[in-house]
């Protein structure tokens, strides 16, 4: 996802889906520069820590990212526990906690 052209005007979420080691990361602004990265977890058991208070702090990091942020797109990877962050990403959507409309998407390994 990271080595295709970037689509300028928008900012974008990158989303890389894992259990283990958590989501990894990456703001991209609106001519596709890498802005920050960081690591959520956002699947229950991801840790060790089966305890909702937990991805419940992670999804509120999601949500102060695109507040601070203002991105609307999330791309999500299409890889190991894709299917769970999009259910993740799904609720806090549904559940109107982004500080404005968002939308998702999957993005393959070869970045389309």
């Amino acid at each position: 996802l990271l080595l295709t052209r970037p689509i300028t005007g928008i900012q974008i979420i990158a989303l890389d889906p894992g259990f283990t080691h958590g989501c990894k990361v990456a703001l991209l602004d609106t001519v596709g520069q890498v802005v920050k990265t960081d690591v959520l977890y956002l699947q229950p058991g991801n840790r060790n820590v089966k305890t909702a208070s937990f991805r419940m702090s992670d999804e509120h990091r999601l949500c102060k990212l695109q507040s601070q942020y203002k991105f609307d797109t999330i791309a999500i990877g299409n890889g190991t526990a894709c299917r769970e962050t999009e259910s993740a990403v799904a609720k806090i959507i549904a559940a109107k906690k982004f500080s404005g409309p968002v939308k998702y998407d999957y993005s393959g390994r070869e970045g389309g």
